[in-house]
């Protein structure tokens, strides 16, 4: 009986040992263009991480050690999965699946904030003249294009 719980305990301190986790939840939903920090927790140091599906690292990954590292990252407005994916180094690698990302293009009910540009940084030319083919600002008489 002590040999079966010896066993049953080592096997379990096994798939502990090897597994990994990530702080914000693979099942909650997320908002498209909004930053995330995430803290993942990893059996072994890691050597990289990406972004699939859209997704994509804006702060890379920072950690003591290798095996908890924090970063941010933001998801696209794609209608499919999204991976963060980890890469080990010993050339493994883990994927951090986020299936339910919000779908703003065809949705006219969403929570996530609405997207819109800063009109601050627009810039547009002011009047000019258009002589033929060719617009200018400087143009006087028709001429100096």
């Amino acid at each position: 009986m002590k040999q079966l719980l010896l066993l049953v305990l080592l096997t379990y301190t096994a798939i502990a040992a090897k597994s990994q986790s990530i702080s914000l939840s693979l099942d909650n939903e997320y908002c498209p263009s909004t930053e995330y920090t995430f803290t993942a927790s990893l059996p072994k140091p890691y050597s990289s991480m990406i972004g699939e599906g859209g997704c994509y690292v804006t702060q890379s990954p920072s950690g003591s050690g290798g095996y908890s590292v924090t970063f941010k990252g933001k998801f696209a407005d794609a209608n499919q999965k999204q991976i963060f994916r980890v890469y080990f180094s010993d050339g493994s690698n883990y994927p951090f699946e986020f299936k339910k990302i919000k779908f703003l293009f065809y949705s006219a009910a969403s929570s996530c904030s609405i997207i819109q540009p800063n009109t601050g940084t627009i810039n547009a030319p002011l009047s000019r003249k258009r002589v033929g083919n060719c617009c200018c600002d400087t143009c006087s008489n028709n001429s100096g294009c």
